[in-house]
């Protein structure tokens, strides 16, 4: 009998031994990585309608707004889109299907300024905002702007009535 009772000791302390995966003793310790992975993500905000005013009939009309971009890399990609489109230019859609064509420029925060093409992919932008809320003082310091331009001449192609467009900006972080 003895020897089954040592065998069953035996048994034991080897399943304690695995299942601690250590020796008990007096003192005893493990260890853990903790990790998190954060991706590629990216956030555009603050970005209100641009109502240009009136056309006094011999001035170019321009707009400006401040705009904020956040992305997790600092770096990101821009897309700007017409929703009236006419060769490649972004268009005011006005009465009788007139179309007077404007400009967009982009300046990110390391104010770099673009030229924008509509459907044309801009990338390698700077982006300031270290909180997706853009509320850090990087996003206000170094803001990101966004311009239009619509050239006089251009607006004298236009008959009366109200023109406009919806500027649609599709971000990526890269």
């Amino acid at each position: 009998m003895p020897i089954f009772t040592c065998k069953r000791c035996f048994v034991f302390y080897l399943a304690l031994y695995c299942a601690l995966g250590t020796a008990v003793a007096a003192e005893s310790s493990a260890q853990s990585t903790v990790s998190i992975v954060v991706p590629q993500l990216v956030r555009i905000s603050q970005m209100d309608d641009m109502p240009l005013g009136y056309w006094s009939g011999k001035d170019d009309l321009d707009g400006e707004q401040d705009i904020c971009v956040w992305s997790s890399s600092r770096v990101y990609s821009l897309t700007a889109l017409s929703t009236n489109p006419v060769a490649g230019d972004f268009t005011l859609l006005g009465p009788n299907d007139v179309h007077i064509v404007y400009s967009v420029q982009w300046t990110d925060a390391d104010s770099n300024q673009r030229s924008l093409v509509h459907g044309q992919l801009v990338s390698g932008l700077a982006a300031a905002a270290a909180s997706s809320s853009c509320s850090d003082a990087n996003a206000q310091a170094r803001p990101t702007k966004l311009a239009v331009h619509v050239d006089s001449k251009a607006l004298q192609k236009g008959v009366v009535g109200r023109y406009a467009d919806t500027l649609v900006l599709v971000v990526a972080a890269e």
